[in-house]
């Protein structure tokens, strides 16, 4: 789970264990943003890498194994 403080500048982070991390975010900069973009720009920045496409495709291009 995450949440951000609306009056604070920080971030909450929590998990099934109970464990709670809390992040700084001072000096950061930040413009107003709707909640529904700010939870985009999260999603994408915890997106899972996936190279397994690209990895396919350089074996191909190179003459390896594919």
């Amino acid at each position: 789970m995450v949440r951000f403080s609306p009056d604070a500048p920080v971030v909450l982070t929590g998990n099934l264990k109970g464990s709670v991390d809390v992040y700084r975010v001072n000096g950061l900069e930040h413009v107003q943003v709707s909640e529904k973009d700010q939870i985009q720009r999260l999603l994408s920045a915890i997106q899972k890498d996936d190279y397994s496409e690209q990895k396919g495709k350089k074996n191909d291009e190179e003459g390896g194994e594919g």
